[in-house]
């Protein structure tokens, strides 16, 4: 199965068949048949003596952002950058951490992005910004994300706010160094 799809599965019941107007809210979702599903023996989790052992694809990829000289870290915590970010209306189980950007040409919205690691990915959402970013991912064009679009980006995938704020995506050395409480930024 392609690493960067395997995060996000639906398994759809083998005896109901759905109308196309049923699939159509799932328009985002990998959708997996049974024959495709990994078998339930490869679901357990490993022993903290074994993750050595594992192969490099096998380890839980954390992430961390560059911006300017500045680092984030500990990104499975929600992180909310803009001019003048503030908390959502609903909190869904933690509260986000808020990092402002300096955006002296105002190009850069209140609240422009989030940013967070759920699993092996990380997910960054366009919050209804007025101009949008650009997210150039390694080995494909640039493009500017849409109003409220959440994209999964890679290592190397470069993130343009606007007035000059680039976030750069980033694999962190090791579990250690990404969830250290010595953060850069927040």
């Amino acid at each position: 199965m392609n690493r960067d799809a395997d995060d996000t599965v639906l398994s759809v019941a083998a005896d109901r068949e759905l109308e196309p107007d049923e699939l159509s809210r799932f328009a985002d979702t990998v959708v997996s048949t049974p024959h495709l599903s990994p078998p339930p023996s490869s679901l357990s989790t490993p022993s903290p003596d074994d993750t050595g052992s594992m192969p490099p694809a096998a380890r839980r990829r954390q992430y961390e952002v560059r911006i300017g000289e500045s680092v984030l870290r500990a990104l499975e915590v929600p992180v909310i950058l803009g001019r003048r970010p503030r908390l959502p209306r609903i909190i869904q189980d933690v509260s986000p951490r808020l990092v402002v950007v300096d955006s002296p040409g105002k190009l850069v919205s209140g609240s422009h992005l989030s940013i967070r690691q759920v699993g092996s990915s990380l997910v960054v959402t366009d919050l209804r910004t007025t101009n949008g970013s650009l997210v150039t991912v390694p080995g494909s064009p640039t493009r500017r994300m849409r109003q409220g679009e959440s994209v999964v980006v890679t290592a190397g995938t470069q993130v343009d706010m606007g007035d000059g704020i680039v976030l750069y995506i980033l694999e962190a050395m090791d579990s250690l160094q990404a969830t250290d409480a010595g953060r850069g930024l927040g």
